[in-house]
């Protein structure tokens, strides 16, 4: 395992309440983690005692304790804050929180949830006085800091009713109320979509919070969501998890779109779809891919576009060269039609040159790929676009898609395979997770499938593609 690395955003941090060391690391299942020390000397001590523990195959013991590594994934709520407000909440980061917003945000999170005391530093002295003691932990008297609650607890509701009860008796006023439930909802969106974290739902869609939070019930009025194959909730199936149909269809609408988007724009962007649904990757790996990583019956994934730079995968089978998922005859045809366009249109097809550039419209990075602030938005520009026209031409069949973000790509081909019967070991491999988040986070019933027995992928991926074709005569030609 990779020795412990220094935070990068300064080292020390310097936060309203002193300096901290931050650490990152992986833990015991390969998820990158952050911790933060109160001196130079804990965090050099934690990481000797890290690389130990890692040495001596005792990893998950040290990093959760004994009587917790026995019980399961415990990591607290604390840590899946900060490293939301550090990554995908940061000002720095593409499609971050304005500094205002995340500076409220760090403030509400930090006493509210992880309940850490209020502090000032005054201007004249430099002096940090702390103006508000810290939150008592949840189940105390007058205590509702929940940030060392263990983050998978907040899948569901109860924890959440808890906490909102023992802030109203503490005394919290309900417009402080509803911001801290929001920087809550907003963190435990994030982790669902990260594969870092092991949540699988966001337990604040569940309750249905009227004004004032006077009363909570669940999602859909008194009905219970539906429960998948696996067990888990979700009422967002057909839009969390994309039948092949609907991916067809969404890469016909981006195809014909021709008026608004350049022929060749319009190709990458259907292909775009076509790649990330195929080989079920995550949004950053599909904009790392180079031409020579595609060739062949097997894709090779290892890079990442991360916040404008390529990278290292973030999981450890990202970086692997084992990460090999298969390329099927759909993919691979599109594939071929995708790189015959670019060489017909003059730019450079070798191995090593990147396979959805940004810079077919001129303003890509310097070496062709996508900027870190293309890539953040083509889902809402061109994708989403897509979705909500295929819920309108078919609102029967698709209607349930509104949501549906370029990650249900991944999740739907996933899906597809579980559904398929291929062994499970072999697809998290492949796809760079574990069996364990295939069965916390993807094996979901696929809605558009679900009358119907499992047959191999590549089949219900043809049998939609010629679906999808044949429409372009009717619904799609008068769209």
């Amino acid at each position: 395992m990779q020795k412990p690395w220094k935070k990068t955003g300064g080292w020390p941090y310097k936060g309203p309440r002193g300096k901290s060391w931050q650490l990152g690391y992986r833990d015991h299942e390969g998820r990158v983690r952050a911790k933060s020390f109160k001196t130079q000397a804990d965090a050099g001590e934690w990481s000797k005692g890290y690389v130990k523990a890692d040495q001596q195959d005792r990893l998950r013991e040290f990093l959760l304790g004994p009587e917790a590594a026995a019980k399961g994934d415990a990591t607290p709520l604390s840590e899946l804050i900060v490293d939301w407000l550090a990554t995908d909440a940061h000002p720095d980061s593409p499609g971050g929180l304005a500094r205002s917003t995340w500076d409220s945000y760090r403030s509400m999170a930090s006493r509210h949830i992880i309940g850490n005391p209020t502090v000032r530093e005054m201007k004249k002295t430099g002096e940090i006085v702390e103006v508000e003691p810290a939150v008592k932990p949840l189940g105390e008297k007058d205590g509702y800091a929940i940030g060392a609650i263990p983050a998978v607890q907040f899948e569901e509701p109860d924890v959440l009713k808890r906490w909102v009860n023992a802030m109203r008796k503490a005394g919290v006023n309900p417009p402080t109320e509803a911001r801290v439930w929001k920087v809550l909802s907003s963190a435990l969106s994030w982790a669902v979509e990260d594969d870092r974290w092991p949540i699988a739902a966001n337990g604040c869609l569940a309750m249905q919070r009227k004004r004032g939070m006077r009363r909570s019930s669940r999602r859909a009025g008194t009905g219970a969501a539906p429960v998948t194959t696996s067990g888990k909730r979700r009422d967002d199936l057909a839009s969390w998890a994309l039948s092949p149909l609907a991916v067809e269809r969404i890469r016909l609408i981006m195809l014909q779109r021709l008026e608004q988007r350049p022929p060749l724009l319009a190709l990458r962007d259907a292909t775009v779809v076509s790649v990330q649904y195929g080989l079920g990757m995550r949004n950053q790996e599909v904009w790392a891919l180079p031409i020579g990583g595609v060739a062949g019956r097997r894709a090779a994934v290892r890079d990442v576009l991360s916040y404008g730079e390529l990278d290292k995968g973030k999981t450890e089978d990202a970086t692997s060269p084992n990460r090999r998922p298969p390329i099927d005859s759909l993919l691979a045809d599109d594939l071929t039609a995708w790189v015959a366009a670019l060489e017909a249109h003059g730019y450079p097809i070798a191995k090593d040159d990147f396979l959805l550039r940004g810079d077919l419209g001129g303003h890509g990075a310097p070496d062709g790929h996508m900027t870190g602030n293309q890539a953040h938005k083509w889902p809402g520009r061109y994708f989403t676009p897509a979705v909500r026209k295929v819920a309108e031409l078919w609102p029967e069949e698709h209607g349930d898609i509104l949501g549906a973000t370029p990650y249900s790509l991944r999740r739907g081909m996933i899906s597809l395979r579980i559904r398929a019967g291929e062994d499970r070991q072999a697809i998290a491999k492949q796809c760079g997770t574990s069996v364990e988040m295939l069965e916390r986070s993807y094996s979901f019933v696929i809605e558009d499938l679900e009358d119907e027995g499992p047959k191999p992928a590549e089949e219900e991926r043809l049998h939609a593609r010629q679906l999808a074709l044949a429409e372009r005569g009717g619904r799609l030609k008068a769209a």
